[in-house]
């Protein structure tokens, strides 16, 4: 019976010898590779990875061979394991109750030992004491012909210069007899899509039900799954004649089979159609989405990241798979332990849609089939570049989002340097008006001085000429006196002739001293009034010199209030700019707001407010 009877196809994994009803499409290879390994003492069995090598084997030349009288199969590929020979010897022993040295001793019964993945033994085991005792043991069993003993060895192609490195020495004819196993021709393809369908319509899996395939379902399958093309001439000498021979993958078909069947299953149909393979996406879809599926089940990045760490080692760029330990990958995860094996049990779950393969003694991963090295590789590629990308992103994000900081600092900076900037603006407009303020208060306080000089140069004129008008009182006043004291002199020289003429000596020298005394006072008031003459002239000069300085000064007084106009002009135009360049504030001044809320504010700010609001009168001087 199949390993699954549920489904007709294997999916990835290998043919097993149970799975015997269901393999077709090797027939003459397994006729081919049984009769050589009966009649050769060694057969180099060898074929590109994915080949079907194991298949063909296991399901094709051991059920074969089982079939002949008196003989013994063993089949061994487990090379991964460091106590390999053990395993051997357990599977010899088991087989035909005796241990590897025991077939050297002739056990009577035609052994045929097939190791298959031989390149997995040559990659593992090389410089070790197990590994030469097992290289001696089976040179002895090719190279000696006194043992019933038949071995084939099962190795991919690119591993034959290795073998014969290894062996050439040992095993003189090592690679006299060769065969090699091709990818599916179409036909055979063929037959292995469309015959297992019949068989398992034979079974009771099939539940009374008939099931096919679409004859166009099929070759579309046969036209996708195609590896590669080949040419193959025939020279007839005058000329040449070529045929495309295509070549399939057995495992890249059976899992587009595989996963083509339990999607028509799911549907309840019991005929594999051309449009599911369609609607599916083809077959290089199939096996993409498969591998995709397996990675969904990781949780997140951090499974993910992981995984892409492991496939490092466990998938070579030329699409090799390597088997590594499992504390060998919980290093190369370079994460926790636990999450390592989380990763490895998720990827190595279920066998019919695992990536990865469980091996013990010890425990070791590996890739499970080769066909999916190239899609493994093309996840990692994907999901590296997916995650560059999603860096790109964050880096680009974070890069905006510095600018964005940047440049709000910047347009908070030009903000503040264009407030400083209106600040400073405001500022030298201030100070321009209170410039011209101070100009005016300067002419203001030139045209007080000088308005304050010309009076007080007015107030002296008036003061002088009071003063000369008190002089010429004086003068005048001493000219009298001295006329008065003349006349009175005349008359007492009259009256003193006339007392000489009456005899009146005493009386007559009397009036005549008083006369001197008259005449002297009267030459002294003619001295005072003509000083008094004198600083009246000087005061007239004086007059006469401020008056000239007054009309100068009335001059200079009407040339500052034509500049104070001016001034007073150059201060209205400025006010008019700064209400131009300064615009109206959206709320009212802070003062202007707690005068309005306040009736009761102090007359200062409504002072303050009402400066603020009322142009400044003119000045005028005359």
């Amino acid at each position: 019976m199949p390993a699954d009877p549920t489904s007709p196809y294997i999916g990835l994994r290998p043919f097993r010898e149970e799975d015997r009803p269901f393999f077709f499409g090797r027939e003459r290879d397994t006729r081919v590779i049984a009769t050589n390994v009966m009649e050769e003492p060694l057969t180099v069995l060898y074929g590109a990875s994915g080949a079907g090598k194991s298949s063909v084997l296991q399901a094709g030349v051991v059920p074969h061979i089982r079939q002949l009288s008196n003989v013994a199969v063993v089949y061994f590929r487990n090379w991964q394991s460091d106590s390999f020979l053990e395993e051997i010897q357990a599977t010899i022993v088991k087989t035909i109750t005796s241990d590897l040295a025991d077939l050297l001793a002739n056990s009577g019964r035609k052994v045929f030992l097939l190791l298959d993945q031989f390149e997995e033994y040559l990659l593992y085991h090389s410089e070790n004491q197990k590994a030469h005792k097992f290289d001696g043991l089976l040179a002895q069993l090719v190279n000696r012909d006194d043992i019933p003993v038949k071995v084939l060895i099962g190795i991919r192609e690119d591993g034959l210069s290795k073998l014969n490195e290894r062996f050439s020495i040992r095993i003189p004819d090592l690679l006299n007899n060769t065969l090699q196993v091709e990818r599916l021709s179409v036909e055979a393809a063929r037959n292995a899509i469309e015959k297992p369908l019949e068989i398992f319509n034979t079974m009771p899996a099939a539940a009374g039900y008939t099931f096919s395939i679409e004859p166009a379902l099929t070759e579309a399958v046969l036209e996708q799954v195609q590896e590669g093309r080949t040419s193959v001439s025939d020279s007839s000498g005058l000329g040449t004649r070529s045929a495309k021979v295509a070549q399939i993958e057995t495992a890249y078909l059976q899992l587009v089979l595989t996963q083509l069947w339990y999607a028509e299953r799911q549907e309840g149909s019991t005929v594999m159609r051309l449009e599911t393979l369609t609607r599916l996406g083809g077959a290089s879809q199939i096996v993409r989405d498969h591998v995709q599926s397996v990675m969904q089940r990781l949780e997140n990045d951090e499974e993910r990241d992981i995984a892409a760490r492991l496939f490092l080692y466990l998938v070579t760029p030329s699409r090799s798979k390597i088997a590594q330990r499992t504390e060998d990958l919980v290093c190369f995860g370079e994460a926790p332990d636990e999450n390592v094996k989380n990763v490895l049990n998720t990827l190595a779950a279920k066998e019919e849609s695992r990536i990865l393969r469980r091996l013990s003694n010890p425990e070791q991963y590996e890739i499970f089939h080769d066909v999916l090295a190239q899609h493994i590789l093309e996840w990692r590629r994907g999901y590296d570049e997916e995650k560059r990308l999603k860096k790109l992103e964050q880096e680009q994000q974070a890069e905006a989002a510095r600018k964005q900081h940047e440049l709000e600092q910047a347009q908070a900076l030009a903000g503040e340097q264009q407030l400083r900037a209106d600040q400073q603006a405001a500022a030298a407009r201030k100070f321009r008006i209170l410039a011209v303020y101070l100009v005016v208060l300067t002419i203001l306080a030139v045209l007080a001085a000088v308005y304050g000089f010309w009076e007080k140069r007015q107030a002296d004129e008036y003061a002088t000429q009071a003063n000369r008008n008190a002089q010429d009182a004086d003068t005048a006043k001493e000219v009298a006196n001295s006329e008065k004291s003349r006349a009175e002199a005349v008359l007492q020289q009259l009256q003193a002739v006339n007392a000489e003429k009456e005899g009146k000596t005493q009386e007559a020298i009397m009036l005549r001293e008083a006369a001197a005394l008259s005449q002297q006072q009267a030459d002294l008031a003619a001295q005072r009034a003509h000083q008094q003459g004198s600083v009246a002239t000087s005061m007239a000069e004086e007059l006469a010199q401020a008056k000239a300085d007054r009309d100068k000064n009335a001059l200079q007084v009407q040339s500052l209030q034509k500049t104070l106009d001016d001034t007073q002009h150059k201060l209205e135009n400025a006010q008019a700019e700064l209400l131009k360049l300064q615009p109206k504030p959206a709320n009212p001044s802070p003062t202007v707001q707690r005068l309005a809320s306040d009736p009761k504010a102090d007359k200062v700010d409504q002072g303050k407010v009402a400066t603020q609001t009322q142009a400044p009168a003119k000045l005028y001087f005359k």
